[in-house]
């Protein structure tokens, strides 16, 4: 018996999300050491034979574009995306109460230690302040995925097998959730275009992608806008919530 390998197309609940998953078909212990070979894909249900290499070609352009214009696949991964922010959202929020209860301010305005101790988890919790970074930068990720997944169920055409989503401004957060319908106040605006230099550079990197784009100080690149993650956060997760729900109209 010879080593093969079986891809079998599974459909998603909703509007056909493709997934390849590949099992290995191997008989006594002649596969041992074996390396699957790309040509042995073939979709369930058709008679199994290995494919040619434009065959192959065509079969990952298919599959590449059916995943690509699936609403549910994009609705999916802005969802999770969302679930991960709000846990390290509420993880910052939890650290910095503690860095609130431990320490005060003198007559002078200075900070002094309350002595308040730590307990428990609250030691690993205490050093977590700083995840709300990487808490804005996956709520940002989440709203470019809900709201191409509204566009793209509009428009599949979007997306096609020359490369994933061919509309206009597609990191802009601002034109992206405009272009879905919604309308945005003026602080609205302004946290989603900070939100994008956080899901450009300042959520990912320690500098930006051109010197234009920030300032120094002392070394060290910051934002050169003024909007704090607080405010980011409180104005742009409710357009996360809005996006759903114009999601499952």
């Amino acid at each position: 018996m010879t080593c093969g390998y079986s891809a079998r197309l599974l459909a998603g609940a909703t509007d056909g999300f493709v997934a390849d998953i590949i099992e290995p078909d191997v008989g006594g212990d002649q596969c041992d050491s074996f390396v699957p070979s790309q040509h042995d894909a073939v979709p369930l249900g058709s008679t199994q034979r290995s494919m040619d290499e434009n065959e192959y070609e065509e079969f990952l352009k298919w599959e590449y574009t059916m995943a690509g214009q699936s609403v549910a696949v994009w609705a999916a991964a802005g969802d999770s995306l969302l679930r991960s922010a709000d846990l390290l959202w509420k993880r910052a929020s939890a650290s910095m109460q503690l860095w609130a209860e431990g320490f005060a301010t003198d007559e002078h305005g200075l900070p002094i230690a309350t002595g308040r101790r730590l307990v428990g988890e609250e030691t690993e919790i205490f050093g977590d302040r700083e995840v709300d970074r990487s808490a804005v930068l996956l709520l940002g990720f989440a709203i470019e995925n809900m709201s191409k997944s509204i566009l793209i169920g509009r428009k599949p055409g979007l997306v096609s097998e020359e490369g994933m989503y061919r509309g206009p401004d597609h990191h802009d957060l601002v034109m992206l959730v405009l272009e879905c319908g919604l309308d945005l106040s003026e602080k609205q605006r302004a946290s989603l275009v900070a939100l994008t230099d956080y899901t450009e550079w300042l959520g990912r990197y320690p500098i930006p992608k051109a010197y234009t784009k920030g300032r120094s100080t002392r070394g060290a690149w910051v934002w050169h806008r003024t909007t704090p993650r607080h405010e980011i956060w409180s104005q742009c997760r409710p357009v996360a919530h809005l996006l759903r729900s114009l999601r499952e109209e």
